[in-house]
């Protein structure tokens, strides 16, 4: 461990430079969540125009907000108060030794990067879902070019990206799996089980409260119940013609 660790330090010594101003700029713009703006829209727009089902192009655009949410609060919220690494940045025997661009040093612990992690795992879930191979090098040039600004701008060792990446490789596969699995269940459930739905809820919600209103939960849970097989009758055939 302390071999990685040593040949990690080496690695950023090697790959952190002083660029001058144009470079300093660049990589800091590569380092921005701006630069995602564009890429995004223009899933957006592909994501719609191929489906023709628009709740599917809901729950998969849902997805990707579900797969960058994951991969931020795994890689802030456990994974690095969890690790303690100290950021290259924070570290007193490398701080002094690393290109810092206007004094940034970001937060205290950098493993794993977050930014590597929503990056690539945006990427891979965009790239198993438009399955157009010229987007997808163009994607992972961009999430290399933000994983890279990161060392460049001397808050995260190499193998914190690294990191950082796998991680959102596995988020991202994982939520396009979770993403099909719904978009394949959606069609195949019956209108008339959403009333029964409710009454599982309310079965199962805690309720701790004065015997009147335990009663007017049983009475809601039984209109349910009785409206249910007329619902499913009239809408069902409905969604069917629909779709």
């Amino acid at each position: 461990m302390y071999r990685l660790d040593g040949m990690d330090r080496q690695l950023m010594l090697v790959l952190n430079y002083d660029g001058g101003v144009v470079q300093d700029w660049c990589w800091q713009a590569c380092s921005s969540r701006l630069i995602w703006m564009l890429p995004a829209v223009y899933f957006v727009y592909r994501l719609f125009a191929q489906q023709r089902r628009w709740p599917d192009a809901a729950v998969l655009l849902l997805g990707l907000v579900l797969t960058v949410t994951l991969c931020d609060q795994v890689s802030s919220g456990l994974i690095k108060p969890l690790v303690g690494r100290l950021r290259p940045s924070h570290t007193p025997a490398l701080a002094g030794l690393l290109h810092l661009v206007d004094g940034y040093r970001g937060g205290l612990y950098g493993f794993v990067s977050s930014h590597a992690a929503n990056s690539f795992g945006a990427v891979v879930y965009v790239a198993l879902i438009l399955r157009r191979w010229r987007i997808t090098l163009a994607m992972v040039a961009l999430a290399m070019a933000a994983g890279y600004s990161r060392i460049y701008l001397g808050v995260h060792y190499p193998g914190d990206v690294l990191a950082g990446a796998l991680l959102g490789a596995a988020i991202g596969t994982l939520a396009y799996g979770m993403a099909l699995g719904l978009c394949w269940a959606l069609p195949r459930l019956e209108v008339r089980y959403a009333p029964l739905l409710l009454v599982c809820v309310f079965s199962m919600y805690p309720v701790r409260a004065q015997r009147g209103a335990d009663s007017t939960v049983h009475r809601v849970a039984a209109t349910c119940l009785t409206v249910s097989a007329p619902i499913g009758q009239t809408v069902r055939p409905a969604m069917q013609t629909a779709c």
